[in-house]
């Protein structure tokens, strides 16, 4: 494998009907070939989500990679930290969706995300690649 790197990271609020297809709703329940998530709470998909775009499709990735989050928003003081698995998948999206799906993020519309970094881990928890917003040194 080459050399892994982030291209861009992006907060987004996300509302659960954004990951429905067109086979949801005919009963046929496939994996998304075109998106690949992760959630804190595999259980609600709405929430504040940050779409990580590779230079590497994600199936490319090895085992064991995992991704870790770190982000700065009003209703904390200090940065806060959330870990994530990069998924296994046949498909190759480049894009990976970290999502934070845990109160009070999966309800809360009004989360301003000041600064924020992301960082891929390979399986000795040793950082690979880092991405962070402008804001963060600061």
């Amino acid at each position: 494998m080459r050399a892994l790197s982030i291209e861009y990271s992006q907060p987004r609020k996300m509302e659960g009907t954004s990951f429905t297809r067109l086979g949801d709703f005919l009963g046929f329940h496939m994996a998304n070939p075109t998106r690949t998530t992760v959630f804190t709470n595999p259980k609600v998909h709405t929430g504040l989500f940050f779409e990580v775009e590779l230079d590497t499709p994600i199936r490319n990735i090895p085992d064991g990679y995992s991704v870790k989050l770190e982000i700065l928003t009003q209703l904390e003081k200090d940065a806060k930290t959330f870990s994530f698995n990069v998924p296994h998948t046949k498909h190759g999206p480049k894009a990976l969706y970290l999502g934070i799906t845990d109160e009070p993020y999966a309800t809360a519309n009004s989360i301003r995300v000041f600064a924020w970094k992301v960082t891929i881990l390979d399986k000795a928890g040793k950082p690979v690649t880092a991405w962070k917003s402008k804001l963060w040194e600061y």
